[in-house]
Parts: C-alpha cells; structure tokens; sequence
C-alpha cells in the first residue's frame, strides 16, 4: 500500500496506495486478482502486463508465481 493515499487520506483496508482493493469487487465478475504492486507501478510491471492479456484472451488470471 504504497501511494498518494496512504501519505495524505490514509486508506483504510488493504489497497494500492489509491484505490482500495474493496473498490474493485465487481459483482458476477469471471475472475479476479489481487496483485502486490502499487498503483504506479501497474503501469509498468511485466507480471501485470501477463495477468492482464491472459484475462483479455482467456477471461481467466494466470495466477502465476513471482
């Protein structure tokens, strides 16, 4: 819970810094994933980049280790 966030609000629960891992829940949702990367770094994490396209190709996470 690294992030913006943390240093100015204080999010309670767990979260990315931003956005609390509670505000992602989407009812009926095929699958999720909760990754331990801040909110900056999704955007550059190649593990991220994996879950994501795997998710688009597939409807599934890969649910890979590391």
């Amino acid at each position: 819970a690294l992030g913006l966030g943390r240093i100015v609000a204080g999010l309670p629960g767990p979260s990315d810094g931003v956005v609390r891992v509670e505000e992602t829940e989407v009812e009926g949702a095929a699958d999720r994933i909760v990754l331990a990367v801040s909110h900056s770094t999704m955007l550059v994490s190649a593990r991220v980049a994996r879950e994501a396209a795997a998710f688009l190709a597939t409807g599934r996470f890969l649910r890979e280790s590391g």
